[in-house]
Order: structure tokens, then sequence, then C-alpha cells
């Protein structure tokens, strides 16, 4: 019952039904607006309930008193196996409350405390119960307001050495210094179930990681670890190559946005000469160079387990990428690889693309954002006909230009596995769009297709819109930043009425004003399978926005609609309103930037006491004021709403209310 604004009163019903029903064992309630006196309810329920094993009461507004009250509903219920109780308002009182209860129940496995305000004496009385305890197996704290001493990573390194029930810990972003990650290295030692540890965007560094690394020579559970974005250097990119050699049950190991250089990928290169579980390796931002990158390369010609590899944003260069190219003609296990933003240049994509020719495995495959030109695509006119593995290819933010599209559309007459395709801010114009376009109309695994940011104007979405009459496949398609303008959007919008598989359109700034807008309006009379459609930055007046407002009168199928930096003012914002009191499939609105002022903030309002679909709503940047702002709160109030009202207000922070307003 997600997200229904059930509030107290039909909580407390839901719970009277429980203390009879004999059958239910899963009940989700996340999002309802439940407050203390629904969780008592629930917890009295509990303990008459003999068949319930999961219940979800997430991100309500559950303080002490309602978390004590479920506390001492475990330590008679023998049923529940999995309570997630995060995003509440619950303090470390709670926390206390409900890990002691902990020592009681025999049956809870899985507990869920993420985003809560427990802070230290909170999180204490966890590690305490983690001790004592045989039964939780999940345990996420993220975000739990630590202090920079980092006494909680401490108390629960200590922790998993007696536990022997815990699965998954998450303790990222929590201003954990090396100490912290040392004691959570012993425990590790120690340990032997936990499999999943985050321990990113702390400031661990290298000594942290040395710890870490220390300890995967001996614990053998573990296998995904996240630790990007840890301050970690060369030395620390060493320690833990030493540990993957070691180690035999990682299999995921994320070290993004680091600093490892040359020298720490040459360590993980070897260790994956003698590693044989590591299948994803993530080693992007880590300032590695072509002597890392041929280090790595040499790896893969031997290794046969990794599958996925990301070494975005680095600094391989050219030798780099033509050592990448040669290992994948000999691996025969690697699926997917990035090495977007790497400077790789016309050079290395050469090689990359020849080493398609043989490479039997990869499935997707990122060269976005590396100066690649049309005279090193051209080649991929014969690599993608005698590919048969290819499903996904990125090529974005190059200078491919007209003849590259030209040369991947030839490709893509042959090829019957790729697709999707990003060809976005290529530098491509018209004449390559039209050659696009054309593959369309035959081509049939092709599913997701971006052209944004190029220059097509409005020949090339014509060419575009009459290959979408005649395509059965494609469902995602992004034209924004192309300056179609009046034209070409009217010629969009008339494919739209033909095709019948299109659900996500993507067409910011491409300035077709009100138009273009009224245009769009009338297709989603016609159209019954876009359920996406992005109109933002469009220059539409309230003219477009009222035209728009007539089509959802109509239109059930569309459910998320953006419309921000227009100007549709108070006027559009009115027949919006209107529309929504009728429209019974949009559920999400975005309205951000549009010049809505006082007058359509309490239109919007009104809307929101009729509307029976909308979930999430946008208003930021539209000078609402104390009138608007007092409009929304008044709709809200008296009702259980499950709207989540956006709206920077004083500053440009948004407000994201789930809670009653009365709260």
């Amino acid at each position: 019952l997600y997200e229904n604004g059930i509030g107290d009163q039909r909580a407390e019903a839901i719970a009277d039904a429980l203390k009879s029903n004999q059958t239910l064992t899963h009940l989700f309630l996340r999002i309802n607006h439940i407050t203390d006196q629904g969780a008592q309810a629930i917890a009295d329920a509990l303990n008459h309930n003999q068949t319930l094993t999961t219940l979800d009461v997430t991100y309500n507004s559950i303080f002490n008193q309602g978390a004590q009250a479920i506390a001492d509903a475990l330590k008679h219920n023998q049923t529940l196996t999995t309570l997630p109780f995060g995003s509440q308002w619950a303090q470390f009182e709670a926390a206390q409350a409900i890990t002691g209860a902990l020592e009681h129940n025999q049956t809870l496995t899985t507990l869920n405390l993420r985003y809560n305000n427990t802070a230290d004496p909170g999180d204490q009385a966890i590690a305490d119960t983690i001790k004592e305890t045989e039964t939780p197996a999940g345990l996420p704290v993220s975000s739990n307001k630590a202090s920079h001493s980092s006494p909680r990573a401490q108390s629960i390194g200590h922790a998993l050495k007696y536990n022997h029930t815990l699965t998954t810990l998450r303790l990222s972003s929590n201003y954990m210094a090396a100490a912290g990650a040392e004691t959570i290295a012993d425990g590790l030692k120690h340990n032997q179930t936990l499999t999943t540890l985050n321990l990113g965007h702390n400031n661990i560094a290298d000594q942290g990681a040395q710890g870490i690394a220390d300890a995967l020579k001996y614990n053998h559970t573990l296998t995904t670890l996240h630790l990007s974005s840890i301050d970690m250097a060369a030395e620390g990119g060493q320690a833990i190559a030493d540990g993957l050699k070691h180690n035999q049950t990682l299999t995921t190991l994320n070290l993004g946005y680091n600093k490892i250089a040359d020298q720490g990928a040459q360590g993980i290169a070897d260790a994956l000469k003698y590693n044989q579980t590591l299948i994803a390796l993530n080693l992007e931002c880590n300032a590695i160079g072509d002597e890392g990158a041929e280090a790595i390369a040499a790896a893969l010609k031997h290794n046969q387990i990794l599958t996925t590899l990301g070494l975005r944003c680095n600094n391989i260069g050219v030798h780099g990428a033509q050592a990448i190219a040669d290992a994948l003609k000999h691996n025969r296990t690697l699926t997917t690889l990035n090495v977007a933003y790497n400077n790789i240049a016309d050079e290395g994509a050469m090689a990359m693309i020849d080493a398609l020719l043989q490479n039997e495995t990869l499935t997707h495959v990122d060269l976005g954002e590396n100066n690649i030109s049309f005279e090193a695509v051209e080649f991929m006119d014969v690599a993608l006909k005698h590919n048969q593995t290819l499903i996904a290819l990125n090529l974005k933010c190059n200078v491919i230009g007209d003849e590259g599209a030209e040369a991947i559309a030839a490709a893509l007459k042959f090829n019957h596995t790729l697709t999707t395709l990003d060809l976005s801010r290529d530098r491509i114009t018209s004449e390559g769009a039209q050659a696009i376009a054309d593959v369309l109309k035959n081509n049939q695994p092709l599913t997701t297709l971006d052209v944004a940011g190029n220059s097509i104007f409005d020949q090339g979405a014509q060419a575009i819109a009459d290959a979408l009459k005649h395509n059965r496949t494609l469902t995602t398609l992004g034209l924004g930043y192309n300056n179609i303008g009046v034209q070409g959007s009217q010629r969009i919008c008339d494919g739209l009425k033909h095709n019948r598989t299109l659900s996500i359109l993507n067409l910011e700034h491409d300035q077709f004003r009100h138009e273009g807008a009224e245009s769009f309006a009338d297709a989603l009379k016609y159209n019954h399978t876009l359920t996406t459609l992005d109109l933002s930055f469009n220059e539409v007046t309230a003219e477009g926005g009222q035209a728009i407002a007539d089509a959802l009168k109509h239109n059930q199928t569309l459910t998320t609609l953006c419309l921000k930096n227009n100007s549709i003012g108070g006027q559009g914002a009115q027949a919006i309103a209107d529309a929504l009191k009728h429209n019974h499939g949009l559920t999400t609105l975005y309205l951000g930037c549009t010049k809505l002022a006082v007058v359509g903030a309490q239109a919007m309002a009104d809307a929101l006491k009729h509307s029976q679909t909308l979930t999430t709503l946008y208003l930021e940047d539209n000078s609402i004021g104390g009138q608007g702002a007092e409009a929304i709160a008044d709709a809200l109030t008296g009702q259980v709403h499950r709207t989540c009202i956006q709206a920077s207000l004083v500053t440009h922070s948004p407000i994201c209310q789930y809670k009653e307003t009365k709260q």
C-alpha cells in the first residue's frame, strides 16, 4: 500500500484487521503519513498476529513513542523476520528501544534503521546489540549524523567480531577517518557472514585502505566492497591489490574517484592475474595514464573472470586505448567496458573498433567524450556489420559529424543486435539525421536513440518524424537542444499520431514556442503510448500551456510531463490545474521556473484537492510568495495527501515534505 495517504485512522483499521487475519505475510505501508498513534495500533496487532513476516513502515512520521511500541511488540512477536524502519523521526532512545528488543526477539533477521536521527548514543546501542544477538542480517546505518571522531565505526567494528548473521553494512558518508576503517577491518578478519560493505565517501585514505586490504587476506565471505571517494592514492591502491591476490570471495570492487594513478593501477592489474573471483571492477576518475592502462590490458589477456571494467575519466590516451583494444582480441569474458573521457582520439578509437571485429563477448561499450572524429567512426561500418554481440554503444560528445552518422547508419542496416545508441552532442546536422532516420524505417532491434545536442534543425526533425511513422521498435528518443523550431516540432507531432511504440520523448531547448506546444497538445489526443514528455526551456507561453491542458483532459497515458523554464504564467497554470481535476494518468509534473506567481500557485493548490493520481509536483523558482505557500498548505491541511511538493520559498533549496502539514 505504498503512498496511499493512509494516515493514523486507516492504519488503526488495518491493525485491527491484522489481529484476526491468519494469511497475510507481507505488509508494505511506506510513505503513508503514519505517526505514533498509527504505529502504536500496528504494534498492538503484532502482539496477536501469527502470520506476518515482513512489515515496512519506512518514510512515515514515527517518533520515539511509536518506535517504543513496536519495540515492545518485538519482544513477544514470533513471526516477523523483516522490519524496514528507516527515514523516520525517531532519535537514539528509539534505537535503544528497538535494539533492546532484539535481545528477546528470536525471529527478526533484517532490520533497516537508515536515515534516522540516532547519532552516536543510538549507534552504540546498535553495536552492543549486534554483539549479543544472533539475528540481524542486514543493517544499513548510512547518514545517521555521526560525529567526526567516528566512535560508531569503532563500536561496530568491534561488534563484527561477535556477530554471526549480519550480511550487509553500509557506512558511506559518515566522516569516518583511518582509525574507524582499521577497526572495521579488524572486525572483518573475524567475521564470517558479512557479504556487502560500503565505506565510500569517507576520509579513510591510504592508511584505512591498507587496513581493509589486510582484512581481505583473512576474510572469506565478503563479495561486494565499495571504496569510492575515500581519498586513496597509489599506496592504498597497491595495498588493495595485494589483498586481492589472496582473497577468493570478492566479486565486485568499486575504487572510483580516488587517485591510485599508474602505480596503483599496475598493482591492481598484477592482482587480476591471480584473482579468480572478481567480476566487476570500477576504476573511474583515478588519474590512471597509459602505463596503468597497458598493465590492465596485459592482465585482461590472461584474466578469464572479469566481466565489467570501468575506466572512465582517466587519461589512458592513445597508447592505453590501443593496449586495451589488443587485449579485447584475446579476452573472452568482458561484457561491459567504459573508457569515456580518456582522450583516446581517433587512433585509440580505431583500435577499439577493430577489436570489435574479433571480440565476441562485449555487449556494452562507452567511447563518449574522447574527441573521436568521422575518420575513426568510418571503420564502425565494418565492425557493426560483423559484430553480433554489442547491444549498447555510447559515442556522445565526440566530433563524428554527418559523415560519422552516415557510417553508423550504413552499419545499422546490417546489424541485428544493437538496441541502444547515444550520438548526443556529436556535431550532427540535418544531413546526418536524415541518414539515421532512413535506417529507423527498417531497423528492428534499436529501442533507444539519443541525438540531443546536435544541429539537426527542422529538416532533420522532419526526417526523423517520417521514420517514426514506420518504425515499430523505438521506445526512447532524445531530440533536445537541436533547435528544431516550430516546423520541426509540428513534423514530430505528426509522427507521434502514427507511432505506436515510443514511450519517452525529450525535446528540451528546441525553440518551438507556443505554436509547437499546441502541436504536441494535438498529438497527445491521438497518441496512446507516450508516457514521458519533456518540453522544458522552449519559450512556451500561456497559450501553449492552455493547449496542453486541454490535451490532458483527453490523454490518459502520459505519466510524466516537464514544462519547467517556460513562461506559462498564472493563466496557463490555471488551465493545467483545471485539467488535473479530470486527468487520471499524470503522476509527475514539473512546473519549476514557469512564472506561476501567486495566482498559479493558488490554482495548483486547488487542483491538489481534486487530483487522485499526482504524486510529485515541482514548483521551485516561481515567486509564489506567502499567499501561494498558504494556498498549497491549505490544500494539504485536513487531508493526508501523498504529493511531494518541491518549492523554493525562501532559498533555492527544495523542501520535500512527506509529513502532514499540521506537524
